[in-house]
């Protein structure tokens, strides 16, 4: 930023604004106006601009909850930590610390205490210090990551005793085409090229009823994550509303849910590289080019978080451009396999019933946007036009999903492989250049997304090893790490975290067994069952019954195909034909 921008944030935090008011529903006033805030935001090249787009992705995705701080991944500070972060709050501002209660004054929002309607009377509790510790921490985090730092503001809230604490909260800063740009940008990935075999285990009316199926309950749960992040401004990530619901034990299970969809879908990056150009260059063995997909991802790792987050904008051209070539590959091929003119044969109903269950893992996956939505709901300018964006986004994106299963069903029916490219690759009628210019694009989308998933594992574990802490300088001592240490830790955790990825693709071999297990272990949950039982405990008692009905039928429904669709990703594909 330029200009005055510099004189008015001090440590990330705007700290002579004069403080709002929150009181009942929406009693607001602030001086950090939008006008002001479209000032701040034209001073570095205009509100849409391409590099305005690349910071509010970097927003989107720089801190999700496994690159947060040991006490905030496990859940909000202890009173020991509360003490010693005391003087960092004190040079943003003195600040009130009353004894009493920080809920928001929200209609039925759950009081921040061990069950609903229990309260802590403690000004060390998580609802005081929530955005005060993450905004004070995202500075220094950010400079180490290199990620993109919030605005932030201060705000009076009024809980339901009616007495007023002044807060730390986000400003959002990203326009509403950035918010549609973000999340088609999370939602779009490699899962929509294992869509045909999911038609191809269902058939056609399963398929197709069951991805309108996903598109919308994920719709639904997306807009419910709004509502619970409306319950409390200082929440900010998706493990904020796990610890608003569930408290600290609930943190704790959401960084260990996002710890492994994370290494699942860097496995699945790695195992798409080494299948695709396997396909291509049969003569050399799918273990050596993983192998050699792991040398290159190697140095990527140690790149910074803004030029990984302009490599993930790649990525999403790479993907459609995938999805522009097999359209054309379908259109000028002209007779089976890979026709459109001349379509495979397909079923209307599953040929093998046993294998339904492993579709349904296939085709949710492609929803697992949900653990950023949090992040890019905050982020917003205008919060009032989410479901606007939401509706834009999934309808594109529905539709996008849509026709990659049915064109990739209708080329190559019952021979269609887990990745639908691999059927084009092989076939002798496709173009060469044609081969050539997908395993291309194929190729960049897990060199361009790997690295960016694998920064919140990297940046977890040099949080637990104390990476976070100050460098010493050569000859000092106190408290921190050397250089040495510093960078020997650094290099061992990066090349660990490769080693691990490359490892579990070698023993774990199956790009359909991997997005089937994201889709129906990860996504359903993530997706679907945990934002809504965030609602129904956060706004315990408040909700209308048919409400409260439909919820937990939508939970107890999209529990029973998670079980179902977990437990046929790991039976043998023998046993699942055997069961007709």
């Amino acid at each position: 930023m330029s200009g005055h921008g510099d004189d008015v944030f001090e440590n990330g935090s705007p700290s002579h604004l004069e403080p709002g008011s929150w009181g009942g529903r929406s009693n607001r006033r602030s001086s950090f106006t939008p006008a002001f805030v479209d000032h701040l935001i034209h001073d570095v090249g205009g509100v849409n601009s391409i590099e305005n787009y690349t910071r509010s992705y970097i927003r989107a995705v720089g801190f999700q909850e496994l690159a947060r701080s040991p006490s905030n991944w496990a859940g909000f500070p202890s009173d020991d930590e509360a003490e010693r972060y005391e003087d960092e709050e004190e040079q943003i501002e003195h600040e009130p610390q009353e004894e009493s209660s920080a809920a928001v004054h929200h209609p039925g929002a759950l009081s921040y205490g061990t069950s609903p309607g229990t309260r802590f009377h403690d000004h060390h509790h998580p609802g005081h210090h929530a955005g005060h510790l993450f905004i004070s921490r995202q500075g220094s985090l950010a400079s180490r990551m290199e990620t993109e730092p919030l605005l932030v503001r201060k705000e009076s809230i009024t809980d339901i005793d009616g007495k007023t604490h002044t807060v730390n909260v986000a400003v959002g800063q990203s326009t509403i085409y950035q918010t549609i740009f973000n999340s088609i940008n999370t939602l779009v990935g490699i899962g929509l090229l294992s869509l045909p075999l999911g038609f191809r285990l269902s058939g056609w009316i399963i398929g197709i009823v069951f991805m309108v199926f996903s598109m919308l309950s994920t719709a639904y749960t997306a807009k419910i994550i709004a509502v619970c992040m409306d319950s409390n401004p200082a929440l900010i990530t998706y493990g904020d509303l796990a610890w608003a619901a569930f408290g600290r034990k609930g943190r704790i299970i959401i960084s260990i849910v996002f710890f492994l969809e994370l290494l699942a879908a860097c496995v699945a990056l790695v195992i798409l590289f080494a299948d695709s150009l396997h396909d291509l260059m049969p003569e050399v063995s799918v273990l050596t080019w993983k192998l050699f997909c792991g040398l290159v991802l190697t140095p990527l790792c140690f790149l910074p978080l803004r030029l990984l987050s302009v490599t993930s904008i790649l990525g999403i051209v790479c993907t459609f451009s995938i999805v522009g070539m097999i359209f054309i590959s379908g259109l000028t091929t002209q007779e089976q396999p890979g026709s459109l003119l001349h379509p495979a044969k397909t079923y209307l109903l599953p040929e093998h019933w046993g294998q339904v269950p492993l579709s349904l893992g296939i085709l949710i996956s492609p929803w697992g946007g949900h653990s950023v939505f949090p992040n890019i709901y905050r982020d917003m300018r205008h919060p009032y036009k989410f479901g606007k964006a939401i509706k834009v986004t999934y309808t594109f994106t529905f539709l996008l999903d849509l026709s990659m299963a049915v064109v990739g069903y209708l080329l190559f029916g019952d021979t269609v492989k887990d990745i639908v490219t691999s059927n084009i690759l092989l076939n002798p009628q496709t173009n060469k250049k044609l081969s050539i210019a997908l395993i291309s694009f194929i190729a960049a989308i897990p060199i361009t997304k790997t690295p960016l998933n694998a920064r919140p594992i990297i940046s977890t574990f040099e949080v637990l090893l104390g990476l976070d802490q100050r460098i010493l300088a050569p000859g000092e001592e106190g408290a921190g790490i050397s250089q040495f240490t510093h960078t020997m830790y650094s290099v061992l955790i990066r090349v660990g975290c490769v080693f691990s990825f490359i490892t579990i693709a070698i023993l774990v071999p199956s790009f359909e067994r991997i997005m089937a297990l994201m889709g129906s272990a990860l996504c359903f949950l993530i997706c679907i069952i945990l934002p809504i039982v965030f609602r129904l405990r956060i706004f315990a008692g408040s909700l209308p019954r048919r409400t409260v009905i439909f919820d937990w039928f939508l939970i107890i429904f999209s529990s029973i195909l998670a079980i179902a669709g977990t437990v046929t990703a790991i039976l043998p594909r023998d046993v699942l034909i055997g069961n007709v």
